[in-house]
Order: C-alpha cells, then sequence, then structure tokens
C-alpha cells in the first residue's frame, strides 16, 4: 500500500499495487472493499498521490505511462481525479504531482515535480483552474491546517559553502511563497558534500508545525546509514527551533530517508509509523501491528512492517499507516498492509 486517505473513522480511500497491477480500496462502514480505479488500467502508473478533505473530497494524482514518447520510447501523461461523494471527476492537469495538500474542492496545492524558469513551483487550485506559484527553494513536502497556514520543506543552498545543504521550509503568505530561517545542522568538522534537509512537514496550526528530515553527515561514505540523524524541527508562530530530543535511527524509519509523518490529534506527531512524539517533546515507541492471518493465496508474513504513509483520522488520535509486511523473510510474498492505532497521552 502506497497512500492512505481517512475521512472518517469508519470511512477512507487506499491505493496500493497487486503484482503489477494497481489497485483502489474503499472503507466504508469500517470494512475495506476494493474500488473501480478511476484510471485507464492499460497503462502504467506512477507518481500515485491521495489525499481527501471530506467524505465528498477525495483526490486522486498519478503519472500515466503510454506509447509515443519522443524517440519512440514510452510518453508520460499526469493525471488527476477528485471523488464528490458520487462519482470520480476528472480535473484538467498539465504536470505531475510530487506532495499534496487538500482543504477543500477549491483549495488544493500540489507540488510540481517540473520547474518553471528553472525554479521550484506549487500549483494551487482554485475550483476552476490552477495558478503557479514560485517556491524559493526546492521542496520536497506540502501541508495545510488552513488556507492561511500552508507550508512546503525542502533544502536551501548553504551560503557559507561549508556544507552542500541546509533544510529549508516555506510559508505561502496569500500571495507568495516566502522563505523562513532555519537553524543550521553541521558536523563537528563540516564536510563539502555533507548535506542537511527536510522531506516531511506536518502543519496542526498556525502556531503549531512539525518538520522532518536528515543529517548526512558523510554521502560519499559507504555506509547508506551510519552518517546519518534525524532533523526535527518546530514552528511556534515565530521562529523554527530544533526539537529538544530526536528520534533514533534504529526505531523502524522507514522508507529511508524520506520519514512519514502526520499529526497525533493534540499537538504533537507520529514518525516514521513507530515514533509518537508528544507536544512537550516526549518521545515513545508505538508497538508493531499483529502480522494479518493466513490465507489460502498467501502465508501470513513475518518481519518489519514497513510504513509508506500516515495520516490523522479527522477529528480523532487515531493514525493510520499503509505499507507492507514480510520484506526480507525467504519465500514470503510481502502483504499488504493498512494499521491503526489510537494514540493515548
Amino acid at each position: 500500500m502506497f497512500d492512505v486517505a481517512p475521512v472518517a473513522r469508519d470511512e477512507g480511500w487506499a491505493v496500493g499495487q497487486v503484482s503489477t497491477e494497481h489497485v483502489l480500496l474503499r472503507r466504508h462502514g469500517g470494512t475495506w472493499q476494493r474500488a473501480t480505479l478511476p484510471l485507464p488500467t492499460s497503462r502504467g502508473l506512477f507518481n500515485i498521490h491521495l489525499a481527501a478533505s471530506a467524505p465528498d473530497n477525495v483526490w486522486l494524482f498519478t503519472g500515466l505511462f503510454g506509447a509515443g514518447g519522443d524517440n519512440g520510447g514510452p510518453s508520460e501523461t499526469p493525471a488527476a481525479r477528485r471523488w464528490d461523494g458520487h462519482q470520480w471527476i476528472t480535473i484538467p492537469i498539465d504536470f505531475t504531482a510530487t506532495d499534496v495538500a487538500v482543504l477543500a474542492p477549491d483549495d488544493v496545492w500540489v507540488l510540481d515535480s517540473g520547474h518553471s524558469h528553472g525554479r521550484p513551483v506549487t500549483r494551487h487550485w482554485d475550483g476552476h483552474r490552477w495558478t503557479e506559484y514560485v517556491l524559493p527553494h526546492p521542496a520536497a513536502s506540502l501541508s495545510a491546517s488552513d488556507p492561511r497556514n500552508v507550508w512546503a520543506v525542502g533544502h536551501r543552498d548553504d551560503p557559507t559553502g561549508r556544507t552542500q545543504s541546509q533544510p529549508g521550509a516555506m510559508r505561502f503568505d496569500g500571495t507568495a511563497w516566502q522563505a523562513l530561517p532555519t537553524p543550521e545542522h553541521r558536523s563537528a568538522t563540516p564536510k563539502p558534500r555533507e548535506m542537511a534537509k527536510l522531506t516531511e512537514v506536518v502543519a496542526v496550526a498556525g502556531d503549531n508545525v512539525w518538520a522532518f528530515g536528515d543529517h548526512d553527515e558523510n554521502p560519499a561514505a559507504t555506509d547508506p546509514t551510519g552518517h546519518h540523524t534525524i532533523i526535527v524541527l518546530h514552528w511556534d508562530g515565530s521562529t523554527w527551533r530544533k526539537a529538544p530530543s530526536a528520534p533514533d535511527y534504529t526505531v523502524d524509519i522507514h522508507p529511508f530517508p524520506d520519514l512519514a509523518a502526520t499529526g497525533d490529534g493534540a499537538g504533537g506527531f507520529v514518525l516514521g509509523g513507530y515514533q509518537h512524539g508528544a507536544p512537550n517533546g516526549t518521545l515513545r515507541v508505538i508497538g508493531y501491528p499483529a502480522p494479518p492471518p493466513a490465507t489460502s493465496e498467501a502465508p501470513s508474513p513475518t518481519g518489519q512492517f514497513r510504513v509508506n504513509d500516515l495520516q490523522l483520522v479527522p477529528g480523532t488520535r487515531e493514525v493510520w499507516a499503509a505499507g507492507a509486511m514480510g520484506f526480507g523473510a525467504s519465500g514470503v510474498t510481502p502483504r499488504g498492509i493498512i494499521a491503526s492505532c489510537t494514540l493515548n497521552g
């Protein structure tokens, strides 16, 4: 499972893949059922994103592979669909989305995978058309709690040249995107290829935004994990600050280095599927879900539950996680999983 979009405690959508076939699931009344994917099933899909703000406002973005591209190669066509509570409606789109923040049917933000005159851009849907807005820095994630609290995070160049990049955070002020200062992350002896970047943002309120990322002290090293630390930043309404304590990379944070995150319904966050951060900075580990039972087609999987997406169920303290279980187990086919966790404290 790639993405999950809850709209109520007993209702939501999810998208994933079985072998080479992409599938759409709908939960209505507490039971997950397969739904018709509102896209040409004969074409390959990529860059799939599912997001929602209400039962009658669910958005699905994807790219479609097809024949007839340049030099006889494959072509790529972006596609967008919106569920209005009764049917899927085609939304015109001429760019590929890399992240989505949905506030209302006429208020949707999308990170564009391309550039405009060499500058990274976002697109905004007002119910009739898409409007392009240039970003000060490249971005990897979008989040919005309301129309006045829209954020994008990524990386910015290091003006000192001592590192390759530093965390970048941008906020939409109603007219344009503005970059805001973020704390620097450097090793004791900075290296020219050292990188620090943000890959996930969770906007809870105007004075409560969490951002997460990765500080790679030695990108040239052969060890892909031994030089990394997690970046956790918090916006209090006026300043970005480093969180009092950072989560531990050893506690099942996957996929590396992108960190799935969501709010916890009480001002804190859930990161990577297994780490819960309270608003005061206290961290605790969330236990593994039980593996699904064996079926006639597949045995019960063992191993790590790899979380690809996390979403808070609106109006609750329940978090849904989409991913797969069974990776790395000999002779076991991974199983798609949607799990939930109700947070306390």
